[in-house]
């Protein structure tokens, strides 16, 4: 009969410890689970907060739409969202960016079409004009387009003074010239609201 006791008390024993460790690991999941899921949104709101900056950034990028901000979004998010928009971008606005030798080009042909224009208005009005003098910005607003691959337009634009000394002791005249100006991609006019064009 002490025996069997001591089986079944054995046999409870057992069980009970058997229970309080199947318990153990059940906590132990329990806590390992909440712990990833707490890391899990940790991680997702961290990921959601970059690509909320990653957004404003963007966004702010766009609104500058500058060579200069493209690639310090690309510096700041090399594997951002908008990562390559950011090169498209870039691409683009260094296809339309005029190049310094280009604008010494086009201010060339633009001085020689002034040059044009003034030697014809003088001597249009031979005995009325003494001299005519046009002068030009610092910095007249030269922008470039690709049409097509094939296809370059340049486009000028600013506001010129024009002043007329005319013949005698008259006063001289001051006017201001809205200039436009469009170049093919050989720098040649194909359309100015200067009276004269460039000598080709």
């Amino acid at each position: 009969m002490c025996l069997i006791l001591l089986f079944l008390a054995g046999t409870a024993y057992g069980i009970y410890r058997y229970d309080l460790a199947r318990q153990a690991r059940q906590e132990a999941a329990r806590q390992e689970l909440a712990l990833r899921i707490a890391e899990d949104e940790k991680a997702n709101d961290k990921k959601l907060r970059q690509a909320q900056q990653d957004s404003i950034f963007w966004n702010h990028t766009l609104k500058l739409k500058t060579i200069e901000a493209a690639r310090q979004y690309i510096a700041e998010y090399p594997e951002g969202i908008f990562i390559n928009e950011a090169y498209m971008l870039m691409e683009e606005l260094q296809r339309r960016t005029v190049s310094q030798s280009e604008q010494t080009h086009i201010m060339g042909v633009v001085d020689n079409s002034f040059a044009a224009a003034r030697e014809q208005q003088i001597k249009n009005g031979a005995r009325r004009i003494r001299d005519i003098q046009f002068r030009l910005p610092d910095s007249l607003v030269i922008r470039k387009k690709q049409i097509t691959p094939d296809s370059l337009l340049y486009f000028v634009s600013g506001k010129v003074n024009k002043i007329t000394i005319p013949a005698g002791k008259a006063r001289p005249d001051t006017a201001t010239i809205e200039l436009h100006m469009t170049l093919d991609k050989h720098k040649n006019i194909i359309e100015s609201n200067l009276a004269s064009k460039a000598r080709r």
